[in-house]
């Protein structure tokens, strides 16, 4: 099964390390004090615009920690035929802030709403005080124009929120909730991630959108129909986007530590190129390779599977090989 195209659509592009939280089952833990330099970013907008990428997403770090850098990508890609977004944890989020990123052009915000107590915000991110700064953050941005979606990261401490922290959001004026199982560090198992997708079912009864991010392996559900809203996505890692570091390192995934080269020295294409064992069978689980949903499915989640058995090829812990598909 080859899937994929010539370039990536979709580019997620951090522009700092910089982050002021300290959440324990972030993707970039290893955090320095670094901001892309404005050479970096004036050649990595040349090469998305080199080769078509269609939508830009601004991360880091945290991207409000370098307004300045985040403002003139965003205002670059509109410039340039993009759409964009930003992810955020929308705590320094000022209205003035929100009102320069709006200028700028940024059309939505991802940010990340984990619980829906202050204690168990304090304890996801490591810093007291942090639930506030979200909600003001998060009206500072909708008062702005910019609309936000929240995303929650399932992991022990919170794993009984999903239903209060999607009224939250609700009650916030957000209209979209995501929950994602947590990749390393915490190992979502089948009894709570089926009680996670039960429990965003349920929150479509307050007028929430619900989606999930992460890859599933289909066979989990008893029925496809009813968990509709968490199938047919496929894996977009290294088929349709990639992430790159602030030094021009790019990642299929963005938590993956292998690099496929530097843009700033072979170039978007030459990343691209690097990443094609991402658009062939080379991942698949032999388990899945005769699964009739593999093509939407691509046998669940590759890091969580690297995380389970140190495999990319291995099995994703969600998988339930009696309910494969033909």
């Amino acid at each position: 099964m080859k899937f994929g195209s010539e370039s990536p659509k979709i580019c997620h592009v951090e522009v700092t390390e910089k982050c002021n939280l300290r959440c324990p089952h972030c993707y970039n833990a290893q955090r320095t004090p670094e901001t892309i330099s404005w050479e970096n970013l004036n050649n990595t907008i040349r090469e998305l615009v080199e080769n078509k990428v269609e939508h830009v997403i601004i991360t880091g770090g945290e991207p409000l920690s370098a307004i300045k850098q985040t403002c003139h990508l965003a205002d670059q890609s509109i410039k340039w035929g993009m759409t964009n977004s930003l992810n955020s944890n929308l705590t320094l989020a000022t209205p003035e802030i929100a009102r320069r990123l709006k200028e700028a052009g940024v059309q939505h915000c991802l940010t990340t709403l984990n619980g829906s107590t202050d204690e168990t915000i304090t304890r996801m991110t490591g810093v007291n005080g942090t639930l506030p700064k979200i909600i003001e953050g998060v009206r500072n941005m909708q008062e702005a124009g910019i609309r936000v979606t929240a995303n929650l990261i399932l992991n022990e401490h919170n794993k009984s929120e999903v239903v209060s922290t999607g009224i939250l959001a609700k009650s916030m004026g957000i209209n979209k909730f995501l929950a994602n199982r947590t990749i390393f560090g915490y190992l979502v198992g089948k009894d709570d991630a089926q009680r996670m997708f039960d429990d965003l079912l349920l929150l479509q009864k307050f007028g929430l959108e619900v989606q999930t991010c992460r890859m599933v392996p289909e066979c989990l559900f008893d029925d496809l129909d009813k968990y509709k809203p968490f199938i047919n996505r496929g894996c977009s890692a290294g088929r349709k986007h990639l992430l790159l570091n602030i030094n021009g390192d790019a990642h299929a995934c963005v938590h993956e530590l292998k690099s496929y080269g530097n843009i700033h020295e072979i170039g978007i294409k030459g990343v691209w190129e690097n990443m094609g064992e991402w658009r062939d069978d080379k991942y698949v689980p032999e388990e899945c390779k005769d699964c009739g949903r593999l093509e939407s499915c691509n046998g669940g989640c590759r890091m969580v599977a690297l995380a389970c058995t140190g495999r990319m090829d291995g099995s994703d812990n969600l998988s339930c090989y009696s309910r494969k598909m033909g």
